[in-house]
């Protein structure tokens, strides 16, 4: 009770310890049945950072002594709190948080409104009574993202908002559900919201204000009359411990979770959908297939099955009509991640841009954007406005344009209700690139024909210069045939041999240096090496045939063994 004066409960800080569990801190709870509790206080959501802290929510919890504790509620989901922070009730009857520095995180703006007292009762609901034990304020008219056993959610007024992640509480998901006069309706956050399922049962005057709320073993629609009576059949559950509770998950899925064998646990989906039409299921621009549950992924070079019974197939778009691939896994190993363009879209480049049509496929559709259109004018819109991302025209020749792109089914058109044709906007730069291709093609035809064309002239300028000196050696040995009396010719790799590899200079000669050698038989020679090209070399022929001519000895044009001087013609170069 308040005595004028003001109660805190603070959270102490901790010695730093990045190994350590997440820490609980409770304030006060209420007992339900043997080992079973609720408590509201504080934990921690993530690990200590010795720099900074851990971080944590000020909430409820259910609570098993030996199971720990799961969250159930929170007042700051969105702006989690660290050390040195202090739930507060002040004498003026508000409840707030407030960080060391006097900043206020969270209120229940209850200044003024006679409050004078706080607890927590065995359902998990949060109170602050005034002098009649009247509720001023109560956490049950404030759900987050779960509704307890014997919590309301009223129509048009309340919801419950997803949080971000498994791990991430914050108030920054995607899905809401809200009781609206034709039932019990999910959304998927958009501009504008979308519905991706509505619950409806029964018959009965939806105009007037009605609520849902969980049961012992259901999930009930009642209206608010002066006689409480039901309009709607309930969504029947499994029966319940006093910790049952329904959430509204992450991934858009609306579960009823319990204690089960000692352990919190999913023990059913309230709504009644197929794994494939949950708008994520597979990622945006994912398709999403069924198959069935003994459907062996690995054979078909499937990794993965997904959905809540693992009878989900995701792939990407790949339109009909075309080889191109215009959208890529955003990770190979989880298909349900979704798919990105390979070219994005731009609107800079709208001329490059076209409307693919993707066969047998479904999507959320939002408002309609023409009526009684046919399919040339609806793509026309679509590529006329940049944020266009798809464009929808249903059997009524209804027109949709999406600027968001969820998962999309795969749906067989001899069963579908309603079918659609459906077409995506596609970044089309195969032109752009096939023009640069062409470019870079002409350059390197161009280089190559300019370098085959100097291959061709050294080829000629060589083959013209081969048959020259072919020409110029074939009249050599023409001219030494001719020659009367030609002496016996040598082989260079002869005279190497003879002359020691050319080491005893003899001395210098005409067109030419003199070495002394010595034949196999003995005999002592002296062979010249000419040095010099063009009339040098026809100068030593004309000596050539001039020994042959005059050295005594020779018969028939040989020179005998005993001859002091060798002359000697070369077949072929140094």
């Amino acid at each position: 009770m308040l005595n004028n004066t003001n109660i805190s409960w603070p959270i102490y800080e901790s010695e730093c310890n990045p190994s350590s569990k997440l820490l609980f801190s409770p304030i006060f709870d209420a007992k339900v049945s043997g080992e079973w509790s609720f408590a509201c206080g504080f934990r921690s959501f993530s690990y200590p950072d010795c720099n900074t802290g851990p971080t944590y929510l000020f909430g409820i919890f259910a609570m098993d002594e030996k199971r720990g504790v799961k969250l159930v509620w929170s007042s700051n989901r969105n702006k989690p709190v660290r050390n040195n922070t202090d739930l507060l009730l002040t004498r003026d009857g508000d409840l707030m948080l407030q960080e060391f520095d006097g900043t206020l995180v969270w209120s229940t703006n209850t200044k003024g409104k006679s409050v004078a007292g706080l607890k927590l009762t065995e359902s998990g609901n949060l109170v602050l009574f005034d002098t009649n034990n009247s509720i001023v304020w109560q956490s049950f008219d404030h759900p987050t993202d779960t509704l307890l056993l014997g919590q309301k959610l009223y129509s048009n007024s309340d919801q419950l908002t997803a949080s971000t992640s498994p791990n991430n509480y914050s108030e920054g998901g995607l899905y809401s559900l809200s009781l609206t006069n034709k039932g019990l309706s999910a959304f998927m956050e958009s501009d504008p919201s979308l519905v991706y399922n509505t619950e409806i049962r029964g018959e009965g005057n939806r105009s007037e204000p009605h609520y849902a709320i969980l049961l012992n073993g259901s999930f009930a629609v009642f209206t608010k009359d002066s006689h409480l009576r039901q309009w709607d059949s309930n969504f029947s559950l499994p029966n319940a411990t006093p910790l049952q509770h329904v959430s509204l998950d992450y991934d858009g899925h609306l579960r009823a979770y319990d204690m089960v064998d000692y352990e919190w646990q999913s023990v059913t989906d309230i709504f009644n959908m197929d794994s494939c039409d949950y708008p994520l299921v597979c990622g945006r621009y994912g398709i999403c297939s069924k198959s069935s549950k003994d459907f062996d992924c690995w054979e078909y070079g499937i990794c993965s099955k997904w959905g809540e019974d693992h009878t989900a197939l995701c792939s990407c778009p790949q339109p009909d009509d075309t080889k191109l691939s215009y959208f890529r896994p955003t990770d190979d190993r989880h298909p349900n991640l979704g798919c990105s363009e390979v070219n994005s879209l731009s609107c800079s480049k709208f001329k490059y841009q076209q409307m693919v049509e993707l066969k047998n496929v479904s999507h959320l559709k939002g408002p309609v954007h023409t009526k009684n259109t046919d399919v040339k004018s609806c793509k026309l819109d679509c590529l006329k406005n940049c944020s266009c991302k798809a464009a929808m025209l249903d059997s009524s020749r209804n027109c949709y344009l999406e600027s968001q792109i969820f998962s999309l089914k795969n749906v067989d058109p001899d069963t579908e209700v309603d079918p659609i044709r459906f077409f995506l906007k596609v970044q089309d730069d195969s032109s752009v690139i096939k023009g640069k291709k062409g470019q870079r093609i002409t350059i390197l035809g161009w280089s190559l024909g300019v370098f085959s064309g100097l291959l061709l002239i050294i080829g000629i300028i060589y083959i013209a210069f081969s048959a020259k000196k072919k020409e110029g050696d074939d009249l050599e040995e023409e001219y030494l045939e001719e020659v009367p009396g030609m002496p016996k010719r040598y082989s260079y790799g002869d005279l190497i041999t003879t002359t020691d590899n050319f080491s005893k200079k003899l001395g210098q000669g005409g067109f030419g240096s003199v070495f002394e050698g010595t034949l196999n038989d003995g005999t002592m020679v002296a062979v010249k090496c000419l040095e010099g090209l063009g009339q040098i070399k026809e100068s030593f022929l004309s000596e050539v045939k001039t020994i042959a001519n005059v050295i005594p000895g020779s018969k028939n044009g040989a020179i005998d063994v005993a001859t002091p001087l060798l002359p000697s013609t070369l077949s072929g170069p140094r």
